[in-house]
């Protein structure tokens, strides 16, 4: 069941929530993208500074009035930062041209009263446009708070894109705290090293968690009310279940009928296929890794080299299509078989296995944490190459379609720190 009628602007977005243990769901609140539909803001006690200054005029500009729940999610990261970026954001959510949540745009038409001659190169259909300077976020939006995605547009088609993170993480007292807040329970096993049994289960349900919240911001990006609350529904129990520390039977069939959602929909095929695509070569050549190497049929999985996956006969999900559908399935897939290692590992393994590698594989990719000369040194591999190549995805599609090649790359709008 979706909920509807109580409209929020969520603060940074739905997934991040839901990770952190705050489904916005679970307040019968539904992510709004329009200022007409907003009756509540929904925020955490510490709202990264970009963040804030963005709410801020959201505040002054469309919500005034507009009441706001505080709140302190159960694994909301210690101490939130951001650094200011010089890029003009779009505080209206809506933009000059409203499309997806909307954009704004930056250019300078002149006086509409008198006609002016557009001239420059014919686009694709022959046709010469005007090119318009667009700006998507960093808040308001079915992508992650904090991604700035800009674009030239060609009349209704982008000509050039990129994707910027905006949020870091401030400096700490001296206990490493998690770089990227939206996988903390991958960080901080990088972090505190050996965990034990106990790690795989965490890591996996956290894995679990991240996929299934993507797929419901995809489908609320797509319009698509059926996945939507399947994911909800199962997002619910596997959330109770960490709470709880114990995971039952019957979170499986929830977590399997919210992937079915996807991999039984010939509208998202329709949608999804042929679309930003990412040839295996490319993958190699740019250095891109986790979900996003491995939908290109490259065997890149960090749980390879630990002999606790390998005891419990762990083979990484693979396809090899390379574009948004594979993304999407593949994220589905991983779903499914995220819980069922972590269910094994709760239950069925007692004896004593090596301790693993320095290297988590996080819901994102590959991550890693060592201290040198006292100072905690951070990696995520292929972060930085997978905004490159969302951004590059986008040259040739049409608006709606480059939002959605975006959102199938799973970008994390934080920044390592130092």
């Amino acid at each position: 069941m979706v909920v509807t009628g109580r409209g929020a602007l969520v603060v940074p977005d739905e997934q991040s929530l839901t990770i952190w243990g705050a489904d916005p769901a679970a307040e019968g609140l539904e992510p709004a993208f329009e200022p007409r539909s907003v009756t509540e803001i929904l925020a955490p006690e510490h709202v990264p500074e970009v963040l804030a200054d963005a709410l801020a005029e959201y505040r002054e500009q469309l919500y005034p009035g507009v009441s706001t729940q505080t709140f302190i999610a159960p694994v909301e990261p210690r101490t939130l930062a951001a650094e200011h970026d010089t890029a003009q954001h779009d505080v209206s959510g809506q933009g000059d041209h409203e499309d997806h949540g909307g954009h704004r745009d930056h250019g300078d038409h002149g006086d509409h009263g008198d006609m002016m001659e557009i001239v420059g190169e014919p686009s694709a259909d022959g046709l010469v446009m005007e090119s318009i300077d667009v700006s998507f976020g960093p808040l308001g939006t079915p992508l992650p708070g904090g991604l700035l995605v800009s674009a030239t547009l060609d009349g209704d088609v982008v000509a050039d894109g990129s994707v910027r993170g905006l949020l870091v993480q401030a400096p700490g007292d001296g206990t490493p705290a998690p770089p990227d807040p939206i996988c903390p329970v991958a960080w901080n096993a990088a972090i505190g090293g050996d965990g034990g049994w106990r790690r795989v289960v965490d890591v996996e349900l956290e894995r679990a968690i991240s996929h299934l919240a993507w797929l419901r911001s995809l489908a609320r990006l797509l319009g698509w009310n059926r996945p939507i609350g399947a994911c909800s529904t199962a997002l619910s129990s596997l959330l109770a279940a960490r709470s709880d520390d114990v995971l039952v039977p019957n979170a499986q069939a929830k977590v399997a009928a919210a992937a079915d959602c996807f991999a039984a929909s010939r509208a998202l095929r329709l949608r999804l296929r042929d679309v930003a695509s990412v040839s295996a070569d490319h993958v190699r050549n740019a250095g891109l890794r986790g979900p996003v190497a491995r939908a290109s049929g490259v065997h890149d999985d960090a749980r390879n080299d630990d002999p606790r996956y390998g005891e419990l006969g762990f083979e990484p999900v693979l396809r090899s299509e390379g574009d948004a559908l594979a993304r999407t399935l593949l994220r589905a897939d991983e779903a499914k078989a995220s819980l069922e290692l972590a269910m094994a590992a709760q239950s069925a393994i007692t004896d004593p296995v090596p301790a693993a590698g320095p290297v988590i594989e996080a819901p994102r990719g590959p991550v890693s944490a060592r201290k040198e000369n006292g100072e905690w040194q951070f990696d995520a591999p292929g972060a930085t190459e997978a905004a490159a190549a969302a951004g590059a995805a986008m040259a040739g599609l049409e608006w709606g379609a480059a939002l959605i090649a975006v959102a199938s790359f799973d970008l994390s709008a934080w920044r390592l720190a130092g």
